[in-house]
């Protein structure tokens, strides 16, 4: 009777074991679904071995949490994400989504939040990527240019990270807003390590987007200014360079000497502005503080502006190394 209790008891483990853990360690989900447009004749499953051939058709069979891995070559495609994935490509140099210079269509559109997208050249588009109404976008890793609006544009779109893209010769020199990133009414954003450079507007403009980070990128060469803030508060602006900006920029009452940065504030704020500038590079070394220039402009419809400073009070004597995270423009 023991010896039978205590088989019945081994058993019990054995089925709570075969319940409770896989079968077996090499046995594991798979959550990427692939994309290789080699793949012209089918068939067509998301498999490594059958990969589909669109981008889209990969996100259409995705679920949350999945992973849409692209193979190298270059995809004529405009899509909209609508899932939490992460859209993965295998060289940011040779994965090329191509928008095909449609008028008014952004070639990549996030209308979800949790997205990633990483490791894609992004070209020929009104704007390379849009990011509307959602939140906790990582875009990382990406070129993104010759796109005729913006590289990237945020609209009221919170907690995101801009982090070790390339962004360049985006824009037209019909407006200096349009150029590399445009964020409005978008707050907590961090934007670090991204080379923005030759945007033919500005190269970062922040309007009404608060509690943001822009540190440690290389903001060079741009023809608008190299970043503008617009009635935006609590903004960090650290240990980045700022060289060669502003060759179109109309600087009201400075002139060119609000090339690199400069800011336009509303006169009775809601709250203090509170932006902090500090360990910058201002196209050369420097000891003193450096001014900011901008404005000030009274709540009303008359065009009145008061000019104003702010300091980055520790400017830094040389330009800081910013690598370009995997691989060379």
């Amino acid at each position: 009777m023991k010896g039978k209790l205590i088989g019945i008891f081994v058993c019990v483990i054995l089925i709570f074991t075969a319940f409770s853990f896989p079968a077996s360690s090499n046995e594991t989900l798979d959550n990427t679904i692939y994309v290789d447009n080699d793949n012209i004749e089918g068939p067509w499953d998301g498999s490594q071995e059958h990969p589909y051939r669109l981008i889209a058709d990969g996100i259409d069979a995705a679920v949350d949490g999945d992973t849409v891995y692209v193979y190298s070559g270059t995809y004529f495609e405009n899509f909209s994400i609508y899932k939490s994935i992460c859209l993965e490509g295998e060289n940011k140099e040779t994965t090329i989504i191509d928008g095909g210079n449609l008028k008014h269509v952004h070639v990549v559109n996030i209308y979800c939040s949790n997205v990633t997208v990483k490791r894609f050249s992004i070209i020929h588009g009104y704007t390379g990527i849009k990011v509307a109404e959602d939140d906790n976008a990582i875009i990382t890793e990406n070129i993104i240019k010759y796109n005729v609006g913006e590289g990237l544009d945020f609209f009221k779109s919170n907690w995101n990270t801009i982090t070790h893209n390339v962004i360049s010769e985006n824009g037209n020199t019909g407006s200096s807003s349009y150029g590399g990133i445009f964020s409005v009414l978008s707050n907590n954003n961090n934007i670090s390590g991204n080379i923005v450079t030759g945007n033919l507007g500005n190269g970062v403009t922040i309007w009404l987007s608060h509690n943001s980070t822009i540190s440690e990128n290389s903001i060079t060469d741009n023809f608008g200014t190299g970043l503008e803030l617009q009635t935006s508060y609590d903004t960090g602006i650290v240990r980045n360079n700022f060289i060669e900006n502003g060759q179109m920029t109309v600087g009201l009452f400075w002139g060119n000497l609000a090339d690199n940065a400069m800011f336009h504030y509303s006169l009775f704020p809601e709250r203090p502005y509170n932006n902090s500038w500090d360990e910058n590079f201002w196209d050369r070394g420097r000891i003193l503080p450096k001014p900011i220039f901008g404005i000030y402009w009274p709540d009303t419809k008359l065009f009145i502006f008061l000019p104003w400073i702010d300091f980055d009070w520790h400017p830094a004597l040389k330009p800081y190394d910013i690598p370009i995270e995997g691989g060379a423009l």
